[in-house]
């Protein structure tokens, strides 16, 4: 918790979708993600689902041109 909010997180998701190429970009979000990845445009894909014992929500992010 001391280490939260700081923008480490942030900053690292924008460095991982400058690398990325295509046209969007798909992930898994867990539970306590999905806020932090829906304030940085990523919409979900349907409902949550559960593989292996991991629960998640599959998002994706539009790229812009």
């Amino acid at each position: 918790p001391d280490h939260q909010n700081n923008g480490v997180g942030g900053a690292l998701l924008s460095y991982m979708e400058a690398l990325c190429e295509g046209e969007s970009i798909e992930l898994n979000a867990s539970r306590f993600a999905l806020s932090f990845y829906a304030a940085r445009g990523y919409l979900s894909l349907g409902p949550e689902q559960e593989e292996k014992g991991i629960i998640f929500t599959p998002m994706r992010k539009k790229r812009e041109k």
